[in-house]
């Protein structure tokens, strides 16, 4: 029976070891944090470095200490609408302008079964997205199914 090996998740200890960094100015530079005051080519190491390693930040440890994630959930009506193409320019304006800001995107598209909803909504709640975007066709609110 062959062993199962767990993939181990890389830390920002790990991203400051190979840029020969401590952790908080890591942490400060992954984080945009104001107070940080690295250079702009100690910022792009740190960046192309947890970039290239495959760094993902820890938001379940982000939500337990009520830290904001800067996540945004986009979420789409149904399917066919990001093949519009006035759908798809505003779905890339708003991805510009969230990543400017510092913001993680989950973009997800709604199935056209309502019963599943809300799963999805709270999947990605748990996933730390604190904000909402919704891009759907107008209704009124009498046919919003609660």
């Amino acid at each position: 029976m062959a062993a199962e090996r767990k993939i181990r998740r890389i830390t920002l200890r790990d991203v400051a070891r190979s840029c020969n960094l401590s952790v908080p100015t890591v942490s400060q530079i992954l984080n945009n944090r104001a107070s940080n005051f690295s250079s702009e080519e100690t910022r792009r190491l740190v960046r192309e470095t947890a970039e290239k390693l495959g760094y993902q930040p820890n938001l379940g440890y982000k939500l337990m200490r009520g830290i904001s994630t800067k996540t945004v959930a986009l979420i789409i009506g149904h399917a066919n609408m990001k093949d519009l193409e006035y759908v798809r320019q505003l779905i890339f304006m708003v991805l510009e302008h969230l990543s400017r800001a510092g913001y993680a995107v989950y973009i997800e598209t709604m199935p056209s079964d309502w019963s599943k909803r809300a799963g999805i909504i709270r999947n990605l709640i748990q996933r730390g997205a604190e904000h909402f975007i919704s891009i759907n066709t107008p209704c009124e609110w009498e046919d919003l199914e609660l």
